[in-house]
């Protein structure tokens, strides 16, 4: 009974949930791939609000003449 715990599933072999797909399918996946689209998510997130709220400071200008002044 304790082989049939330890024995390891092949890429190929059907899913132990039972599903009838192929555990590389169902359960296979990599958790690198579900880090990496979250890391493409929360970039994406913070790359919009520095667009949104990004303020530039004023460009300073050259005119040294009052604002009164003809």
């Amino acid at each position: 009974m304790e082989s049939a715990l330890i024995t390891k599933l092949g890429r190929n072999d059907p899913c132990h949930c039972g599903s009838g797909k192929k555990f590389k399918v169902c359960h296979g996946v990599s958790n690198a791939k579900f880090y990496q689209q979250w890391t493409i998510v929360g970039v994406s997130v913070l790359g919009l609000l520095w667009f949104f709220f990004y303020e530039p400071e004023p460009a300073i200008t050259a005119n040294s003449s009052s604002p009164n002044s003809l």
